[in-house]
């Protein structure tokens, strides 16, 4: 009998064993993982069949069908957790736990009954916390303990060294339960999930004993396994520009993603992604008429039981000497969430960017990309101008296909008054982008080619595209798309005026790779009076952290 077993009985906790379980309760999902793995080989492959599909209703996976999709972070974070355990054990000043966090829907919870499994195989007890029970599986049973026993169970020395697992990644986690998952008197080595959470960042980074691990964005490899995993009968192999959408609209969270792309039906999928965006558009003009942008951190949403925050908030790790001490920074999610917020702030009566750049470039909000700061700025701008001053472009002597600026060109005059402006899908209908009073943006943060478009009557239709790098490429199939929408006006031309839209005094060349029939290409240069956020993050330290988050997320997805 092991020492958690002989404690547990001491106690007189309630144990649960083969024949004495209601086939749908918890302990006999738990019951089902001691027999199917207690001193076995794991599973090989990357969907796991962990023997209950009740098992899979304490993830909040109802597509799963008692299978486990291992994702590409988890083997990593198991040999972290191995060997931090094994450092816990002969170094007193070794961390004693590792608290696991990160976007909602990012696998969290499911890592954990990943390293369950992966500790059963290797016949070692494993404490679980959740949904305010607590459970301890053994060689022989399930026990379960309720919340009143916790601390006392928790804090016993004869459960040093084993492995307690806290789901702290639902609505009702107490704070109490987290203060206890910090407590040094915790003989356990704790491994607790938990979401971004501000107040919970201030308490546990002051704990010498818990460690930091933050997940990241799920690759493109785990969303198609994961997919495999829900819809083994559909066979989404490849995502599609819709998927893309959604990444935009709400996030990395696999249980949304999932409930889109279980519509077998393009248009209803296409409507799912429409209807997160007007969701998310409606909760940031709340947000603004209660004057509270710190509630962009909020609880979930009484009424939708959806965490907005978690959807305009992205939470990363910035990788420390020690994988077990990472810092936690946040921004805002995607280029989509700045155009909402700018919306949103145009929408209302005051019309105070000001409010909004002072959002988006706070300390809690660190590393903003520079281009997405002023992408948002030059739409601010554009909707509120009555003439637009383009000059036009000229060949490069040393390459024809390069386009630069003409210091000798005259300003031409566009006449576009002020505008609303309009955020849309990809895979909207093109008349539904063609009011002459709008300021046309795509949703998606990888449109191609173009970042906003406006219908001129009489005169040539618009496009624009913001930058600040110095050099920047045409792509054809972005322009295809640009057209297709300008045509959908009633009295459009068969020409339009590209314009790119720089920083005032800017040195930059175009490569538009050859000829473009009937597209004249311009610039306008933008004056940024105000503080832009083009001075990332909270200090010297963070600049290189910027350059590590860049970096990860193109290992993570590739989104062209």
């Amino acid at each position: 009998m092991s020492a958690v077993s002989g404690f547990l009985d001491e106690i007189g906790a309630p144990k649960f064993q083969d024949g004495s379980l209601h086939r749908t309760s918890t302990e006999a999902a738990l019951n089902a993982l001691r027999v199917n793995f207690w001193g076995k080989s794991p599973p090989e492959g990357l969907i796991w069949d962990l023997g209950d599909p009740g098992l899979m209703r304490l993830l909040n996976l109802k597509w799963s069908r008692g299978r486990l999709s291992v994702l590409s972070q988890y083997p990593p974070f198991l040999d972290l957790v191995g060997r931090k355990r094994a450092e816990a054990d002969v170094v007193p000043i070794a961390v004693q736990g590792l608290l696991l966090t990160g976007d909602s829907g990012t696998g969290k919870t499911s890592c954990l009954f990943y390293l369950a499994v992966n500790s059963l195989c290797n016949k070692q007890d494993v404490v679980l916390y959740h949904s305010n029970r607590l459970y301890a599986i053994t060689e022989t049973a399930v026990y379960t303990l309720d919340t009143i026993q916790l601390a006392s169970a928790l804090e016993d020395t004869r459960l040093k060294g084993a492995l307690c697992l806290i789901d702290l990644d639902w609505p009702l986690a107490m704070d109490a339960i987290f203060a206890l998952v910090l407590s040094s008197q915790v003989a356990c080595f704790r491994v607790a999930a938990s979401p971004p959470n501000p107040e919970r960042y201030k308490n546990w980074q002051k704990q010498a004993t818990i460690g930091t691990y933050v997940f990241g964005t799920p690759t493109r490899s785990d969303f198609q396994n994961l997919f495999r995993l829900f819809f083994p009968d559909v066979g989404h192999t490849e995502l599609d520009i819709r998927f893309y959408g959604l990444l935009d609209a709400c996030g990395t969270n696999i249980r949304d993603i999932a409930e889109v792309m279980a519509d077998e039906s393009p248009d209803g999928r296409q409507e799912s992604v429409e209807q997160h965006i007007e969701d998310i558009s409606t909760h940031l003009q709340q947000l603004h008429d209660a004057n509270s942008p710190l509630q962009l951190f909020a609880v979930p949403d009484a009424l939708l039981d959806h965490s907005y925050s978690h959807s305009l908030i992205h939470t990363y790790g910035v990788y420390a000497k020690d994988p077990a001490r990472m810092k936690v920074r946040h921004r805002i999610r995607s280029t989509l969430i700045l155009k909402l917020l700018l919306k949103a702030y145009q929408s209302s009566r005051l019309r105070q960017p000001s409010r909004m750049n002072d959002l988006f470039t706070s300390s809690s909000l660190s590393s903003v990309s520079r281009g997405w700061v002023f992408e948002i700025l030059c739409h601010e701008k554009l909707c509120i101008a009555t003439t637009l001053a383009i000059v036009p472009l000229i060949a490069s002597d040393v390459k024809p296909t390069c386009l630069v600026r003409d210091p000798n060109a005259v300003p031409t005059s566009v006449p576009v008054g002020k505008r609303d402006l309009e955020i849309y899908s990809s895979g909207s209908i093109v008349s539904s982008t063609a009011s002459p009073k709008a300021y046309y943006v795509p949703a998606e943060g990888n449109n191609p080619t173009f970042d906003a478009f406006l219908h001129v009557p009489g005169e040539p239709g618009v496009g624009f595209q913001m930058f600040i790098e110095r050099s920047r490429s045409v792509k054809r199939r972005g322009m295809a798309l640009l057209r297709k929408r300008l045509a959908a006006f009633p009295t459009a031309k068969d020409d339009l005026r590209f314009v790119f839209v720089v920083p005032s005094g800017s040195d930059f060349h175009i490569d538009v790779g050859g000829k473009f029939r009937g597209v004249k290409f311009f610039m306008l240069e933008v004056e940024i009076t105000q503080h832009t956020g083009f001075e990332d993050g909270d200090g010297d330290d963070d600049e290189d952290e910027v350059e590590d988050e860049v970096e990860d997320e193109d290992d993570e997805m590739d989104m062209d």
